[in-house]
């Protein structure tokens, strides 16, 4: 149970900096890809980070993850409670 409640707590943190802040972790992103090795450039989808919606991208998911990791985190705390 704690490990799920860490868990949710990290995830909920991790989408709330992408939905707030999706500029920031694009570039991010952006600067780690261009550091990354050749062959790790040419995966599938990994020319994604360089497209220019990418920070609206990252804000809907970053909504989407927290109301699912608040979600997760208010079950946990009904099953904590029974």
């Amino acid at each position: 149970m704690l490990l799920a409640g860490v868990a949710g707590m990290a995830i909920a943190a991790v989408c709330a900096l992408c939905a707030i802040q999706p500029s920031r972790v694009a570039a991010f992103a952006r600067n780690h890809y261009l550091k990354s090795p050749k062959w790790a450039r040419n995966w599938p989808f990994a020319k994604i980070v360089m497209m220019e919606w990418y920070p609206i991208y990252l804000r809907g998911i970053g909504i989407i993850g927290f109301g699912c990791s608040l979600i997760w985190l208010i079950g946990l705390m009904r099953e904590i409670s029974n």
